[in-house]
């Protein structure tokens, strides 16, 4: 179950609002357990690259207001840093689409950092 599901009431995100959350959260959680496969395939891994879900993408719009399509020609994607094999830190950025995200782990890194903190981050157990 993703961390997101303790919202902040300062949002000021609705009760049904955070029901439709909890659903997003069960269906981003396959994406979140195909990072722990990925990392689990990539043992020398710590950061990824790859397409954000649907799930994902809608979570942070209710989070964030980020808008649900991303602008013409554009597409969402998700930068992913494994903390420990429980826990990952994920950041949703807006980029050209068909951009590789079969990439190094020193590109990925550096694509992490360069969202980290400018746009919307969770914490996601892994496990």
């Amino acid at each position: 179950m993703t961390e997101i599901l303790h919202i902040n009431p300062a949002l000021g995100i609705t009760r049904q609002g955070r029901r439709h959350l909890e659903r997003l959260g069960d269906a981003a959680d396959k994406a979140i357990q195909g990072d722990r496969h990925w990392f689990e395939r990539h043992p020398g891994r710590q950061h990824r690259v790859r397409l954000a879900s649907p799930a994902e993408v809608e979570q942070w719009a209710l989070l964030k207001g980020i808008p649900l399509n991303p602008p013409p020609g554009s597409g969402y994607y998700v930068a992913v840093r494994k903390v420990h094999a429980d826990y990952c830190l994920r950041c949703l950025f807006c980029s050209a689409a068909g951009n590789d995200i079969d990439v190094s782990e020193e590109e990925a890194a550096w694509v992490f950092q360069r969202f980290w903190g400018a746009r919307a981050v969770l914490g996601e157990r892994c496990a």
